[in-house]
């Protein structure tokens, strides 16, 4: 009895292992899967072709002076002190009647504008599939209707109407390529040890996710983009190598004190030495630790956007996208 209830326990036990270590596999998978970016739309062109030679300008006019203020108008202000009001949409499912009549309950209540920012937030709990439809009709001929009838409406009314910069946030969407897309820095280390006069040869390493990508890849499971890591996409920025003098790296990838201290003095630029990847130097004897820092890509996807696919976040330091992006949005 005793030699069978141990035979049970073993067989659990194994079959226990077995599937922690299937699960485990898939999800490290599903998260290399998640991290790495979907491709552009075939033919599209980079955002910054929108861009115009030259940019426009547009007359500033001088804002509308506020009346003097007076006790007496307090409960009637000039629309110009109204309140705003932020206003969601959901996507492209508006129309042009039920945009106008919105404004007009909203005047009526005392609002001076709004804001009006086409979001998927709140929606995806939608199981109507024609619903969800007409939600990702943002940026279509129909939402452009709704959008400019709004706009026409609020004049008529006196109100001022704002929009956001597209549909979600970070501004963005599918008309951004990758190469349009933020650009970060990341870096990767290794450490060598040399002999006197011997010329090293190494393989740089490669930045790699670090954990805060990782988790928030997981977002994903929930069917939204959310970031990514295109490491492939990276392109070597310098080669620097140094003596470490204190400290180490934890295993704890949030344990954010776990400082490498490096010696100033002994800091050597090494990027002229790299070719194809791989550093030739003939390094001073001694321990040494190489750090290579890249630029690449981050695939941050927008959040909340009514959009299929949902695209990159446009990069905001870069002239030509920035100017591409607003010319796409609002030209």
């Amino acid at each position: 009895m005793l030699k069978r209830l141990v035979l049970i326990l073993v067989s659990l036990s194994a079959l226990t292992l077995v599937l922690v270590a299937a699960g485990a596999y898939w999800l490290v998978g599903s998260v290399n899967d998640y991290l790495t970016p979907p491709a552009d739309p075939a033919g599209q062109s980079s955002i910054a072709t929108y861009a115009e030679s030259v940019p426009p300008v547009f007359p500033i006019n001088a804002p509308a002076r506020v009346p003097t203020f007076s006790w007496d108008r307090i409960a009637t202000p000039p629309k110009s002190a109204r309140p705003w009001t932020r206003w969601w949409w959901p996507g492209g499912d508006v129309d042009a009647a039920g945009v106008s009549a919105q404004l007009r309950v909203l005047d009526a209540a005392g609002f001076g504008g709004v804001e009006v920012q086409p979001f998927l937030s709140g929606m995806i709990v939608v199981e109507d599939d024609k619903v969800m439809e007409r939600v990702y009709s943002f940026d279509t001929e129909s939402y452009y209707t709704a959008l400019r009838a709004g706009i026409d409406t609020a004049e008529t009314l006196g109100m001022q109407f704002d929009l956001t910069n597209f549909s979600g946030w970070p501004p963005g969407g599918p008309q951004i390529n990758l190469d349009d897309s933020l650009t970060i820095l990341s870096y990767a280390e290794t450490t060598l040890s040399a002999e006197a006069g011997e010329t090293v040869r190494i393989e740089l390493p490669l930045p790699s996710p670090g954990a805060g990508e990782y988790m928030f890849s997981m977002i994903e499971f929930a069917g939204a983009d959310f970031i990514n890591f295109p490491a492939a996409q990276a392109r070597l920025l310098s080669v620097v190598a140094a003596r470490a003098t204190a400290g180490e790296h934890s295993w704890n990838p949030y344990h954010l004190d776990d400082t490498v201290s490096l010696a100033p003095e002994s800091l050597h630029m090494l990027t002229d030495h790299v070719e194809d990847g791989v550093l030739n130097w003939e390094a001073p004897a001694g321990e040494w630790t190489i750090i290579a820092s890249y630029l690449l890509p981050s695939g941050e996807a927008p959040m909340g956007a009514a959009q299929k696919p949902q695209g990159f976040v446009f990069d905001h330091l870069r002239t030509p996208q920035v100017r591409g992006q607003y010319e796409y949005a609002f030209g």
